[in-house]
C-alpha cells in the first residue's frame, strides 16, 4: 500500500526534482532536521540535509539550495553559497553513511539503493562563523551536529 507521503515524495520529484522531509525528536534528545529527497534519481545528485533550524526555515534553506542545483549548478563539499539565508552564507559539509542509513530511510528507499551521498548546509552564528571555525557561538555547538 503507497502511504500519503510515498505519494507525495513521488509528485513533488516528477514536478520539482526533489521533496522536502523533515524529522524531529520528540524526546528533545537529537536536533531537528530536514533533507532532501530525489536528488539522487532525478539529477543524480547527492541528497541535502540542514540540521538544528525550525521545519520552515529548514525547508526553505533545502528547497533554495536544491532547487539551485536542479537548475544546474555543481555543489560540493567545502563550497560557500551566498544568498541562501538573508545576508550570510552556508557551507557545505559531507555527511557520515551511518547517519544516511540510521537516519535518511526516505531517501535510500526511494533511490531504491542501500547507500547514498547527502551533503549537509551548516548555517553560520550571528557573526557569520560556522561550527568548524574556532570562534564560533558555542551557544549553538551542539544544534547541528548529526547522529
Amino acid at each position: 500500500m503507497t502511504s500519503e507521503v510515498e505519494l507525495k515524495l513521488v509528485h513533488d520529484v516528477e514536478k520539482h526534482g526533489f521533496s522536502v522531509l523533515w524529522v524531529f525528536d520528540d524526546e528533545g534528545d537529537a536536533p531537528d532536521f530536514a533533507y532532501t529527497v530525489g536528488l539522487t534519481v532525478s539529477i543524480s545528485h547527492p541528497e541535502f540535509v540542514v540540521a538544528g533550524l525550525p521545519h520552515g526555515v529548514s525547508t526553505q534553506i533545502l528547497t533554495e539550495v536544491a532547487g539551485r542545483v536542479v537548475d544546474g549548478l555543481v555543489v560540493h563539499e567545502g563550497d560557500r553559497l551566498a544568498g541562501v539565508l538573508e545576508n550570510f552564507d552556508v557551507l557545505i559539509a559531507g555527511v557520515q553513511q551511518a547517519f544516511i542509513r540510521d537516519n535518511m530511510r526516505h531517501a535510500t528507499e526511494f533511490a531504491g539503493k542501500s547507500s547514498l551521498s547527502a551533503l549537509q548546509i551548516l548555517w553560520p552564528d550571528r557573526a557569520g562563523l560556522f561550527p568548524t571555525e574556532p570562534s564560533f557561538d558555542t551557544r549553538l555547538a551542539g544544534r547541528q551536529v548529526l547522529g
